[in-house]
């Protein structure tokens, strides 16, 4: 298992860490690689770096983040509530299928880390499940 960190700039940020995912992935593997970040205010989902579309996805969750309340989570005074809830629904981790060393993402699918209570500096782990050889 290998981990690396990103830094969040706003309050909801969409980072693409599919790089950062691939690094270290040997030419031989094959398997599938395990993504998970150990954050409840933080969601890994799969989706295309378009520039607009990254825009959206940010609009679209700080919507549904200011209309859900009113929350009574208010822990430690950081009334994030409404991105505990998002995390939670959008997932904290991702596995995708490798083959040759490379991750087997569609065209325009790359792994979009989704911060929810930025801006921090956020852990992101991954992990190797080896193959077990076709068919089994």
């Amino acid at each position: 298992m290998r981990q690396f960190t990103v830094r969040s700039e706003r309050k909801i940020h969409a980072i693409d860490v599919t790089e950062q995912v691939a690094q270290g992935v040997s030419t031989e593997a094959q398997g599938a690689i395990h993504v998970f970040t150990p954050h409840t205010t933080v969601s890994l989902m799969l989706g295309e770096n378009e520039e607009d579309l990254m825009g959206d996805l940010e609009r679209m969750a700080a919507h549904l983040l200011d209309h859900c309340g009113p929350f009574r989570h208010c822990g430690n005074g950081n009334p994030n509530a409404p991105a505990h809830l998002l995390s939670s629904l959008a997932g904290a981790s991702q596995c995708i299928p490798v083959y040759e060393g490379r991750l087997q993402l569609g065209r325009y699918q790359r792994i979009l880390l989704v911060d929810l209570d930025g801006p921090k500096e956020r852990r992101v782990f991954v992990t190797l499940l080896p193959g077990t050889g076709e068919g089994g």
